[in-house]
């Protein structure tokens, strides 16, 4: 059993993110196989990192993880839509309005069965949601989901959107070891359900 895992250095306004923390803790707890990528918060370049790790390493399991301050749960992302586009720049200073990842489709689903977690874990710090916004985030599930659909692989591959792990200017939050139990809930599911 093989799985990689990302997270994303620190952006914007934030001086760390807990996704670099959650990964690490999740590799060095959980039995499998697992591979982490730190990415640099930055349009295209970090999707065609992780597409990259993704071919060298052939993974049974991508988890992307993002920070999503102001959410109040732990949120598995359903999809991933072909458009850049945010107010905030990037960590290389980029901005953009309304742009494309690619030609690709509009969208693309996670092929991770949502039904099932959404059954097996009913707790209100933990929801399924529709989008994964149109910042770095979605542009690197997006590409993550490109590269194995098009290649037809049986990889599978889900983006989770987690909330800050401490109080940060009266945001919401979840304390880290909360976190930390929600995604290993989820991957123990995932393991079990596809028998990988």
């Amino acid at each position: 059993m093989k799985i990689l895992l990302t997270g994303f250095k620190p952006f914007g306004k934030n001086s760390s993110n807990p996704t670099l923390k959650l990964i690490e803790e999740l590799k060095k707890r959980r039995k499998e196989n697992i591979d982490t990528l730190n990415l640099e918060v930055v349009y295209g370049l970090d999707g065609e990192k992780a597409v990259e790790r993704i071919r060298d390493t052939q993974p049974n399991l991508v988890l992307s993880f993002g920070l999503a301050g102001g959410r109040e749960a732990v949120c598995l992302e359903t999809r991933a839509v072909n458009s850049r586009d945010s107010h905030m720049r990037d960590n290389q200073g980029q901005i953009f309005t309304n742009e494309k990842i690619s030609d690709g489709p509009l969208f693309y689903e996670t092929n991770l069965n949502v039904e099932h977690l959404q059954k097996s874990i009913n707790l209100r710090n933990f929801m399924i949601s529709t989008s994964a916004g149109t910042y770095v985030c979605n542009d690197v599930y997006y590409q993550e989901l490109d590269y194995i659909y098009q290649n037809h692989l049986n990889i599978l591959c889900g983006f989770i959107h987690i909330p800050y792990i401490e109080s940060n200017n009266g945001m919401p939050f979840l304390e880290f070891e909360i976190v930390y139990q929600l995604v290993s809930t989820i991957i123990d599911l995932i393991l079990e359900e596809y028998d990988v």
